[in-house]
């Protein structure tokens, strides 16, 4: 019994900080007492030696001078061991920390606890001291659905979807109209350029572009670059070589995976043109986190603006300020088209009701290659109208290895496939004449001689091909 009490009292020593209210096992190790002594009754009372150990006489339990009785424990006796083992326990595992304790792991070895919870966004990737975008125009990280804030007004208005400036509006974030002198000459600039007759006429690819930049949750600000970049004319062409709809470089519409070469140009095409400019854009938006930038970017380059950040020079909303004039002013025009189309009352002006909107509709052609002229008349479209949505397949003619999605207008019919592959299985029966085509040039793409075309539309030799001539290709 002793070998165990001795064991115990050492794993005590090994706690320093055990509670001083724990008692030692020492007090059931003296000798037995009687049945009739009366410190059994209250010990202490008995022998003052047992309520103050450290002043006790080793002798005073035994008056013989014997020592301690060997004989067996009492049951009360293993009872107030076992208490004793317990609380040892207890203040061995939960004492506090000692100044002279290990340190403890770091809490990232420790395994981590399982969560419903999204993880928070990672930081843009903007360099340090790169300006904070303005809490009222931030892109929120995770937009709320706008489907849910005007979902009365569209169980109501069955039309509120096909209308597009309804749908942008849900998407434009907080335009700041009084937002400085320049925003105001661009509100003053576009209130005198007709603009319910700029949107009208724009509608049908206004709707596809709003429905591209809502699906990609883009602030709705993006969806007007198109009407400060082209006025929505798919087939425009800039100086120094921008062309499209978004008025894309060769350079940079290669570098978001469009084709541009003599047979075919994606930035003429409102499908591709539109997909790539969408990608670029939410690029641009997650790199910079504030749409501002990002617009910054598509008009100067990333490189540039990233440059500008690392600079001191600021304006007073905060954007770099020695960036080119036309960059600045880029951003004022948005902010201005986004006052414009919010608060039409409180700017003068009357927007349509675009209700009756349709956005094109893609239509996947089979296998094979089509003339532009034989599509149009098969499908029951003028070629004007079918040239203008797929401007980027050249010479008005569909090669077997250019894209196959082929865009029509949202309230036409859409072909029969049957149709379409007869078309596809036929050869090529007619051209429409564009700038710079040549007779030995149409002879080499159709696969026919310079003579059989002279032949089949009675040209004489010094015959001087007109654009928007029509010309035979087979007898």
């Amino acid at each position: 019994m002793e070998g165990r009490i001795s064991r115990m009292n050492g794993r005590m020593n090994g706690c320093p900080d055990m509670p001083p209210d724990i008692p030692t096992l020492s007090v059931i190790s003296g000798p037995r007492p009687s049945s009739a002594d009366p410190s059994r009754a209250n010990p202490s009372r008995a022998n003052p030696s047992r309520a103050n150990p450290s002043r006790a006489n080793p002798s005073s339990g035994d008056p013989s001078g014997a020592g301690p009785s060997r004989a067996s424990p009492s049951p009360a006796s293993l009872f107030a061991l076992v208490i004793a083992f317990g609380l040892l326990l207890t203040a061995c595992g939960h004492r506090p920390r000692h100044p002279s304790d290990p340190p403890a792991l770091p809490e990232s070895t420790a395994t981590p606890a399982l969560t419903t919870r999204d993880p928070p966004p990672a930081t843009p990737a903007v360099e340090p001291n790169a300006i904070a975008p303005d809490q009222s125009e931030r892109a929120p990280r995770h937009r709320p659905d706008h489907r849910t804030e005007g979902a009365a007004e569209r169980v109501a208005n069955p039309a509120f979807e096909r209308d597009p400036l309804h749908r942008l509006r849900t998407i434009l974030l907080a335009p700041t109209c009084d937002d400085g002198p320049s925003v105001e000459r661009w509100l003053v600039r576009y209130r005198n350029q007709r603009p319910a007759d700029r949107l009208r006429a724009a509608a049908p690819l206004l709707a596809l572009v709003v429905e591209q930049v809502d699906r990609a949750g883009l602030p709705g600000q993006f969806a007007l670059i198109p009407l400060i970049e082209s006025d929505f004319q798919p087939l425009a062409r800039g100086r120094n070589g921008p062309a499209g709809l978004w008025q894309f470089m060769p350079a940079t519409a290669r570098g978001h995976g469009l084709r541009v070469d003599a047979r075919f140009d994606g930035r003429l095409s409102v499908l591709t043109a539109t997909e790539a400019a969408i990608d670029h854009l939410g690029h641009l938006h997650r790199t910079f986190g504030d749409w501002r930038l990002a617009a910054m970017a598509y008009n100067a380059g990333e490189h540039r603006v990233r440059s500008a950040l690392r600079r001191p020079a600021r304006d007073a909303s905060g954007l770099p300020s020695d960036l080119p004039t036309i960059t600045r002013n880029y951003v004022d025009k948005l902010k201005a088209l986004a006052c414009l189309i919010t608060d039409p009352v409180g700017n003068g002006i009357e927007l349509p009701d675009l209700s009756d909107t349709v956005a094109p509709k893609p239509v996947l052609l089979p296998e094979g290659s089509f003339a532009f002229a034989d599509l149009a008349e098969a499908i029951g479209l003028d070629v004007v109208r079918l040239r203008r949505l797929n401007g980027g397949h050249r010479h008005d003619h569909i090669d077997s290895d250019t894209p196959r999605t082929l865009l029509i207008p949202g309230d036409h019919p859409t072909p029969p496939a049957a149709t379409l592959a007869a078309l596809a299985q036929a050869p090529a029966r007619s051209h429409i004449v564009n700038t710079g085509d040549s007779l030995w040039a149409l002879a080499r793409r159709y696969r026919v001689s310079v003579e059989d075309l002279r032949r089949w539309n009675r040209l004489p030799e010094t015959a001087i091909l007109q654009p928007g001539q029509r010309l035979r290709l087979a007898p």
